[in-house]
């Protein structure tokens, strides 16, 4: 039972060290660090951080006063309080109990004996950079009057970036002790055991020697020199101790000579000073202040006190975000000082022998920065001009961004040369101000692998070796002269003390940044065991920026790296691999197409890892040899041969692996893949020939399942490395397909890159002379091909096929099938230029395109010798050129075109068909297999606008048996998907290659970019298309209403549908905007508005909706923009959506009268804008992102204010209307009006809306086709390019609307309208200063629908389906004329569409002209407007009773109609 008690009564660590403390101190002991005689010194855990305790425990009995060591303490702390760029930390705290006495300062990690033995070890400038923050330390002690009296290697401490600090300053030990007793130096000095002793030696006394000293004698400044001495020899002696007790004693005596230890260091100058420091005569010593300016010029660089220690100063007390922003501000200037003071200090120690002042010092002071506040002086002059919103991302680097983001674009395995050209005069610097450093005059990007190009391919895979599956072709280069920094490993380790702790993700990409390029001057142990550790542990970092930095960063240091001990041999499959396996599932595409572009580098530097290890293995037997001979006959070299291929083996299977997920896991993308192929060279040459066909050659045709254009270009262009790396056997069985096929490919791009392959391995004799002339009978139609582009490659190519087969095959082969193409006989057809001289002028664009139509009717005609008869018409061998204006007769035309032609379609006599065109059918017949398309004529304008011109809107007559089949089977052929028909240049061509071709027009300074629509759905729209994203192919409304909102007190104006369909907007005169929330539609009974946004006293006109946010843009009477967001919490599952209120309300006074229309003008979230117009005739692009306006400009006042504006679905173009009937198409990418012309009835432009192409026919949507609402009762389609009208709706007329005519005026040309704006009349408009014209009824609201047809809302309160493909099919929704379907208990069921009305078509000047009426004589049809108020007030389908004057539509479970009237009712409908 005693043995019980005595254990439970033990005390704990925390009550034996802590027990006299008072609880307000709260602290909580963590571990015990030293359990020293005199103290013991314990960590310990407070609120404000991590404490170092040291406890003395008094003697039971001593009479002890400690009051005079407090007062020593408290003037240590005062004298070294405020100190600038402090090295010293006295004790903070101290405090005295009965039991104990008790000393407290902030606890360190690491003290310079623990940082000695921890990796990464200290290079040589580091341990310079402490040495001479130690020297600085002991000199701010001193110049203050305080000695420390017990300076060793714990004392020091040293932070994460290398910064010291000089800590527990020894006032309560004894400045003297004896000689002969050592108790005094075990009980105060011997702390860590180890008998080291740094004491000056004359701090020994003898007893009853000849001079007496008190032990509490003050400590004098040499013996702080002395110890100092001993602390910096054991920095640079790497933790061997300089002294230990013996031996201090003995060289007292002079019996020691600490030389012997001290030529293990290198440095001369370093082995001065130190011995220095440590002369036994004490007036011999010097002042620290004397050994930084005697040993500047020979152990510490320049840099150290003129710049680098006064910025370490400054950016101690900041955060890790202020920190890397100070770097990168500072980071040009301090590479610049570092880079010119090691140049200068090389000069001088081969030209100076004595240590004096350099003569090149002081132009080397004019050019160092005097303090870092400087360089922010300076940059902050660039900032000041920048906006307020803008944060810098990667602060002002200067050159370096730029030369980074060029690196990152390419390769970073490209021959040097490729860098040389780069000055930075070139490079300059985000904010615009250029750098003239000259830094980079100086070739400091070193690569170490040769480019592997086209001219070097066959020398490359000459030297294979099938044994090893290696190439003896070496492209590893050794480089032994290289630019070098080594003060550059003091910023590396301050970047990676601060890359974790870094808040804003954009500041840790910087940081990731500088490293890489730091890397560059550092040597390869600082790379490897400083830098790689850092940049691994930012992989798994939230933001996708910085994981992509982080893999970039790690594969650019690690091709640096050279040399590498044999340790670190097998770094990549035991650390590197392992840790990036995560990145191919990577959330963020960018990331795994970071990854996918950088695999080259990690496989290259893996291999070449391995092969310098087994260089190292070789080496090491030889020093071995000696002491064990069996080990040299351990593994015979066949063994260690085989461990490396086996080694190699994994190496690449391993590679493989992370090959496979990226391109064929479940989250490959055409991008990812893209990536892979722009340096599929490399990952050939490390994989091999025989594993390039096992890995390699299976994956890759799986990429041309993509649909993307861009991808099969890149894949064309790079697969000549593949076909050399493989052999030619595997690329006649697997890669020639797929070649073949690129040759009757759409894309230009595509058709070169396959030509320019197959001519590369004609020249070099790859292909067998079978192969050759199977490929030209394919390749030769391309020599007609109308682009110059794609001709050159072919002339290429049937040159490199000429010169391959030989005279005699080229004869017999190739010359039949190449005459019809040449005028003339070349006088060589491997030449070039000779076939170029000698060839027929290229197809007429209109043939090409024609041809490309005929070969969807005739079939495949190749060049076989069954079809020459039929291509060459004119006769001859070579015959002349065909004139445009030649004509064909019907039968020529059926029998090219096939015999079913003349039962289908109709040919006007006037058109021409040449037979050049079916020179070209081969190619046309595969280029346009399964596209549908259509064809209105060739485009006069500009090229970027698919236009139609068809020939029955331009008023020509075609000849038809009987009018009534003409007028039942009406069609609108620039509208029908599924008419075979020839797409222009710009429907067909420019949509596959987007930005990789070239044409002839690019060279006219009048072409524009071809608009390309992104998807070949409707899904793919953008939003700024209004409601066609919402809207469901082939829906139709039946006319039942689902709500009615009648919250509004006045006209709703405009309507705006969320991105995702969850809310809409209503923005009305009475001063508010309205949210509602159409998922309770049909759940609520009554439905009532989400949220509003009050105005003021502005009455708000339009609105509409940012693309990719929820962020709404209002426009108001006053001439203010409103933008705003609405906060909505999404709800998961069954919980219900919150609508939190308004937030990031924004008002922009414009200053130009009411905003009358405003619409969406963005293709993606990345660059929200939207384009309004103000009533004093300006037209305004505004950035959401940054509330700032993008451009702004003036339309001509006699015009009009413009009333209408619509934007193209490519955003390349946009129409504006005028309160005139001005109509203009803009280009909105140069700005500038491109076609304008006067609607046909002089009257204002109510409402625009692009006109949706069918599915099918998406590639059409970049036509500028667009409908209309102008005049009374009428909506037109116009073609903006020409400013022809190609169909019009009319509704049925009340009893007070005045009668138009039946067939619309001839639309007015464009000499004629410059002719009415000369008129006097028409500029100032006079007479509408005493009569203002009538406002007249008609359409007030349009809603285009997914193909062609449209919904309309007008001053006759009723919604109408345009059917345009078939008018005959039209109706009404809903209005006071229709009827109801009832059930017997009188429920509405269904809309009775279209019993009253009925549609008469006809033609007029080449215009279809749909004119709605009644079947028979109606109450309705001479209704006045007040009695037509009384019935829509009597309808029971709940129709609108005031004109309606917005339409939307969303789709969530199904698709619903919204209307809204100007009487402030909001309807929904289905």
């Amino acid at each position: 039972m005693g043995n019980k008690i005595a254990r439970t009564t033990q005390a704990s660590a925390t009550e034996y060290y802590l027990h006299d403390l008072p609880s307000t101190y709260n602290l909580v002991l963590l571990d015990v660090v030293t359990r020293g005689r005199c103290l013991k010194s314990v960590r310990c855990k407070h609120d404000e951080g991590l404490l170092l305790v040291k406890v003395y425990f008094k003697r039971a009995g001593e009479p002890i006063d400690l009051k005079e060591h407090e007062r020593r303490l408290e003037r240590i702390r005062n004298a070294l309080k405020g100190i600038e760029g402090s090295h010293v930390w006295p004790f903070q705290v101290w405090l005295q109990t009965d039991k104990a006495a008790y000393l407290l300062r902030q606890y360190f990690f690491n003290n310079l004996h623990d940082r000695l033995s921890t990796r990464p070890f200290l290079s040589q400038i580091a341990k310079k950079w402490i040495a001479f923050q130690l020297i600085h330390a002991v000199e701010q002690s001193h110049s203050k009057g305080v000695c420390h009296g017990d300076i060793k290697c714990e004392n020091v401490v040293v932070t994460s970036w290398n910064w010291l600090y000089l800590t527990d300053f020894a006032s309560f030990k004894p400045t003297y002790i004896p000689l002969d007793d050592p108790s005094d130096y075990s009980f105060y000095f011997d702390t860590g055991g180890r008998r080291r002793c740094y004491l000056a030696p004359e701090r020994f006394y003898e007893h009853g020697g000849e001079s007496q000293v008190a032990a509490d004698a003050p400590l004098q400044p040499s013996m702080d020199i002395f110890s100092l001495g001993c602390v910096i020899a054991e920095l640079f002696l790497d933790g061997q101790p300089l002294f230990e007790y013996a031996q201090l004693l003995s060289y007292r005596r002079g019996q020691h000579d600490p030389i012997i230890a001290l030529e293990k260091i290198q440095d001369s100058g370093i082995r001065d000073m130190i011995l220095h420091m440590i002369q036994l005569d004490p007036k011999k010593r010097l002042p620290c202040r004397s050994y930084l300016q005697k040993y500047e010029s020979v152990v510490f660089p320049f840099y150290f006190s003129n710049f680098l220690h006064k910025f370490f100063a400054d950016i101690v007390p900041l955060d890790s975000d202020a920190r890397v922003e100070k770097t990168q501000d500072n980071f040009e200037k301090i590479l610049e000082i570092m880079m010119g003071s090691s140049t200068i200090e090389q000069i001088e120690r081969s030209t100076l022998s004595q240590h004096s002042e350099p003569s090149g010092r002081k132009g080397m002071e004019r050019q160092i920065l005097n303090s870092p506040g400087d360089s922010k002086k300076n940059t902050s002059v660039v900032k000041k001009h920048t906006p307020v919103d803008h944060q810098h991302i990667a602060g002002d680097i200067n050159f370096l961004l730029k030369e980074v983001e060029n690196r990152s674009n390419s390769t970073s395995t490209k021959v040097t040369k490729d860098m040389d050209h780069i000055r930075p005069s070139q490079l300059v610097n985000p904010a615009g101000s250029g750098t003239g450093s000259g830094l980079m005059a100086q070739n400091n990007v070193v690569s170490h692998v040769q480019k592997i190009s086209k001219s070097n391919l066959c020398s490359l895979v000459a030297g294979y070796d099938g044994q090893s599956d290696t190439y003896s072709f070496d492209i590893f280069q050794q480089t032994d002269s290289k630019v070098s920094c080594e003060g550059m490993v003091l910023l590396a380790s301050l970047l990676c003390s601060c890359i974790r702790s870094v808040k804003k993700p954009e500041l840790r990409r910087a940081s990731l940044i500088l490293l890489k390029f730091s890397s560059t001057y550092v040597d390869d142990d600082s790379r490897l065991q400083l830098v790689v550790p850092y940049v691994i542990a930012m992989l798994s970092d939230p933001a996708a920026i910085v994981r992509c930095a982080a893999l970039e960063t790690l594969c650019d240091v690690l091709c640096l790296v050279q040399d590498f001990p044999i340790s670190d041999a097998v770094i990549f499959p035991e650390y590197i691999l392992p840790m990036l396996s995560l990145l191919p599932d990577d959330t963020e595409e960018s990331v795994r197409v970071c990854y996918a572009s950088n695999i080259h580098k990690l496989a290259l530097t893996a291999y070449r890892f391995l092969l310098r290890s087994r260089s190292i293995a070789d080496i090491r037997p030889l020093d071995e040899s000696v002491e064990d001979p069996r080990s040299q006959s351990a593994d015979s070299p066949v063994k260690k041969q085989d461990k490396i291929y086996g080694q190699l083996a994994e190496l690449r299977k391993n590679i493989y692996e992370i090959v496979q997920d990226l391109t064929m896991g479940q989250k490959q993308t055409p991008n990812v893949r893209r990536a892979l192929l722009q340096d599929i060279g490399y990952l050939c040459y490390f994989f091999g020939h025989k594993q390039s066909n096992d890995f390699l050659l299976p994956i890759l045709p799986a990429f041309l399942n993509d649909h993307d254009e861009q991808l099969r270009a890149v894949f064309f262009g790079q697969i000549v490395f593949v076909c050399y790396f493989i052999g030619s056997r595997s690329v006649e069985e697997y890669l020639l397909p797929y070649l073949e096929q690129a040759l009757s490919d759409g894309t230009e791009a595509v058709l070169v890159n396959a030509l320019d392959c197959l001519t590369m391995m004609c020249k070099s004799g790859y292909l067998r002379k079978r192969v050759i002339v199977g490929l030209l009978g394919k390749a030769l139609p391309l020599l007609r091909y109308p682009i110059n582009w794609v001709k050159r490659s072919a002339l290429r190519f049937v040159a490199a096929c000429s010169e391959s087969l030989g005279a005699v095959d080229t004869y017999v082969y190739l010359t039949p099938h190449l005459r019809q193409f040449l005028h003339r006989e070349p006088p060589s057809l491997s030449s070039e230029t000779a076939l170029l001289s000698c060839l027929k002028p290229p197809l007429p664009k209109s043939i090409f395109y024609e041809a490309l139509e005929d070969a969807q009717d005739m079939g495949d005609i190749l060049l076989k010798g069954g079809g020459k008869k039929e291509l060459i018409v004119h006769g001859g061998k070579y015959p002349g050129k065909v004139q445009s204006g030649s004509s064909i007769n019907f039968e020529d035309v059926a029998r090219l075109k096939g015999p079913t032609i003349l039962s289908n379609i109709s040919l006007d006599a006037k058109d021409s068909v040449s037979p050049d065109k079916s020179l070209y059918s081969g190619f046309a017949l595969h280029a346009s297999a399964g596209n549908s398309s259509f064809y209105d004529g060739l485009s006069k304008g500009i090229p970027s606008y698919s236009v139609c011109t068809d020939k029955r809107g331009l008023g020509e007559t075609h000849v038809v048996p009987d009018s009534s089949v003409y007028k039942a089977s009406i069609r609108l052929p620039w509208l029908e998907p599924n008419r075979p028909g020839v797409q222009t240049r710009d429907d067909y061509f420019s949509s596959k290659r987007r930005d990789l071709s070239i044409n002839d027009s690019m060279k006219s300074s009048s072409s524009l970019q071809g608009d390309s629509i992104p998807n070949s759905d409707t899904g793919g729209l953008p939003s700024f298309s209004r409601s066609a994203m919402n809207l469901e192919t082939g829906w139709k409304p039946r006319g039942i209403l689902v709500a009615h909102l009648q919250e509004h007190r006045l006209s709703v104006n405009d309507i705006a549908v969320s991105n995702d369909n969850t809310f809409f907007v209503t923005a009305s005169d009475d001063s508010s905007i309205k949210i509602w929330d159409t998922r309770r539609l049909e759940k609520d009974i009554a439905f009532r508005s989400r949220l509003t946004y009050s105005m003021g006293t502005s009455r708000a006109l339009c609105t509409t909706m940012v693309r990719g946010t929820s962020q709404i843009v209002v426009g108001a009477n006053d001439g203010t923009l409103h933008l705003f967001s609405v906060d909505c919490a999404r709800g998961i599952g069954s919980s219900v959506e919150r609508y939190s209120g308004i937030v990031d309300a924004k008002r922009n006074d414009i200053k130009e009268g009411s905003i009358l229309s405003v619409v969406n003008c963005s293709n993606d979230s990345f660059s929200p804008t939207v384009l309004f117009s103000t009533e004093h005739c300006g037209i305004h692009k505004w950035d959401t992102r940054t509330n700032s306006e993008s451009w702004s400009f003036k339309s001509f006042p006699e015009e009009g204010y413009i009333s209408a504006l619509v934007v193209g679905q490519c955003g390349n173009w946009f129409i504006s209307g005028s309160s005139r009937g001005v109509l203009t198409l803009w280009d909105n990418r140069f700005l500038l009006p491109v076609n304008s012309w006067h609607y046909s009835t002089v009257s204002p432009i109510e409402k625009l809306c692009l006109l949706i192409p069918p599915p099918s026919s998406i590639s059409s949507s970049g036509r500028p086709l667009v409908f209309v609402a102008a005049g009374c009762n009428e909506v037109s389609l116009w073609n903006a390019e020409n400013g022809s009208c190609h169909q019009v709706f009319r509704t049925a007329s009340t009893e007070n609307e005045p009668v138009m005519p039946k067939a619309p005026s001839r639309p007015l040309n464009k000499p004629s309208t410059k002719d009415v704006r000369r008129s006097g009349n028409y500029k100032y408009r006079i007479d509408e200063l005493n009569d203002p014209p009538v406002r007249h009824p008609g359409i007030r609201s349009l809603l285009p629908l997914p193909g062609g047809d449209l919904l309309t809302g007008g001053t006759d309160l009723k919604i109408r389906y345009w059917d345009q493909a078939r008018p005959e099919q039209s109706f009404c929704i809903a209005g006071p004329s229709a009827k109801e379907v009832r059930s017997a208990k009188g429920d509405i069921l269904e809309k009775a569409i279209g019993n009253n009305e009925c549609y008469d078509i006809r033609s007029s000047f080449g215009v279809q002209v749909v004119q709605e009426m009644y079947k028979q004589t109606t109450a309705v049809s001479g209704l006045t407007p007040k009695t037509q108020l009384a019935v829509a007030a009597a309808d029971s389908a709940g129709c609108h009773r005031d004109a309606i004057l917005a339409l939307a539509s969303f789709n969530l479970s199904s698709q619903r109609l919204i209307s809204a009237s100007r009487d402030g009712a909001v309807k929904v409908w289905k």
